[in-house]
């Protein structure tokens, strides 16, 4: 009997491994600088959204807001580096040969959330810091975390096909069940 030693899908190259791996520790670093925007109180440095300043994309001198405006902008710069670091990740998941549409489904949804963190950013500042905003924008964040860790430990499975459960659907059920409380 011959084994049969064909693959349906093998592991991510190095370079796209390299790229998921950058885009977990930029979607940390969001988090760190985002917590560092609010512990120092710079959630409104840049009072505005989507300017700093009113006519201003950047600081400006005559702001107010001392030093709280330059925390806030390098936060908000640091998310068009992570939409690039995205994009990177989501071209490299297309290109991935064979095609591994889980690959290409998380990267996208890692692009669909940073769009959708910017529009919660720009409501958290435009309602002068709703808790509620900023839980949800908090939250997203530890989504995109775990879609990023994900989109990491997917590409390195050399198998795309249906997965074997290794534990009894009701326990599955009650730890995804306590999770979503958990969110809550």
């Amino acid at each position: 009997m011959a084994l049969d030693t064909a693959v349906t899908a093998g592991p991510v190259g190095t370079w796209t491994r390299r790229i998921f791996a950058l885009n977990i520790v930029a979607q940390c670093a969001i988090v760190v600088t985002g917590a560092l925007v609010r512990l120092t109180a710079s959630g409104l440095g840049c009072p505005t959204w989507p300017d700093c300043s009113d006519g201003s994309l950047i600081p400006v001198a005559r702001q107010a807001e001392g030093f709280h405006k330059y925390i806030e902008f390098g936060n908000r710069m640091l998310t068009f580096a992570l939409a690039l670091i995205i994009l990177a990740a989501l071209i490299a998941a297309i290109r991935h040969r064979p095609r591994r549409k889980v690959l290409i489904g998380l990267a996208f949804l890692l692009f669909a959330g940073v769009a959708a963190q910017a529009v919660i950013g720009g409501i958290t500042v435009l309602t002068g810091l709703n808790p509620l905003s900023v839980a949800a924008h908090f939250l997203v964040s530890a989504g995109l975390i775990a879609v990023s860790v994900a989109l990491y430990e997917r590409g390195n499975e050399f198998f795309d096909g249906p997965k074997t459960t290794l534990v009894r659907k009701e326990l599955s059920v009650v730890s995804r069940a306590l999770v979503a409380l958990g969110f809550v």
